[in-house]
């Protein structure tokens, strides 16, 4: 795997954990679903799916 490739994924799994900490914490039911759907595309990503 190319290095740019693994700093991309390091990347998003960075941010994935940076707003699922954030979603956990979050008491709001909105901030929390704005948190899920900002999840969503990168933790597919990471599992590589399309």
């Amino acid at each position: 795997m190319p290095v740019i490739t693994v700093l991309y994924y390091v990347m998003t799994a960075y941010l994935a954990l940076i707003c699922l900490r954030n979603f956990l914490k979050e008491r709001d039911l909105q901030n929390a679903a704005m948190y899920a759907i900002v999840m969503l595309p990168m933790i597919l990503r990471l599992f590589r799916i399309k």
